[in-house]
């Protein structure tokens, strides 16, 4: 009987596998792996939201400046916009939102019946922002809750007391982490950041 083949046979085959030791340790250090990365990973879709928010509000504000400038000398609006969901999965603009929570979207009108209120014939553009964030406004300074900006037709923008300037607070949680941005608006339409949680992405400058 040939012996020498049967042990080389026996060492090859166990040169081609794994022991069950080697697995353990393998996915392990696999499982490290993942658990040291994910917080990065969900660091990083919470930045994309965010900023996917700002530029959204930063492009319908420059839009609705815009507009005014090239319009027939009427004011334009700027709003926290509110949209309809009881007609389960669509959901649709339905109007300014009633209180001061921008956390739906943002809605630029001309109020071309001078009614002070907005009709769906008179909209302009509409964005809707991540589900996820959590959206206000204030003036600065002072803080005072607001949930619209008018926009002069020399592209200036203003509110009911006639401020200059305003906080856009932009913030969520998800995967048990906290994004939030501060960003300061002038009635010239310039954004700026005045103050952050988490990671800043540098795409506004900081105030």
């Amino acid at each position: 009987m040939n012996t020498n083949h049967l042990r080389s046979s026996t060492t090859k085959s166990k040169s081609l596998g794994y022991t069950i030791y080697e697995m353990v340790i393998t996915l392990s250090i696999i499982g490290i792996l993942v658990a040291a990365a994910l917080p990065i990973v969900y660091s990083s879709v919470l930045v994309h939201n965010q900023d996917a928010t700002v530029l959204q509000l930063k492009a319908l504000i420059k839009f609705a400046q815009e507009e005014a400038v090239r319009g027939s000398g009427s004011s334009l609006i700027i709003c926290a916009a509110e949209y309809d969901t009881n007609n389960g999965t669509n959901s649709y603009l339905n109007d300014c939102a009633s209180g001061d929570s921008w956390s739906e979207g943002i809605l630029t009108y001309i109020d071309l019946d001078s009614s002070g209120g907005y009709n769906s014939g008179e909209r302009l553009k509409a964005l809707r922002f991540d589900g996820g964030a959590t959206v206000s406004a204030a003036t600065s300074p002072g803080g005072a809750a607001i949930n619209r900006l008018t926009v002069l037709p020399t592209g200036l923008l203003t509110d009911a007391s006639s401020n200059e300037a305003w906080t856009f607070t932009i913030s969520q949680s998800k995967f048990g982490q906290t994004q939030s941005v501060t960003l300061l608006l002038n009635n010239y339409g310039y954004f700026c950041v005045q103050s952050h949680t988490g990671q800043n992405n540098g795409s506004t400058a900081l105030c």
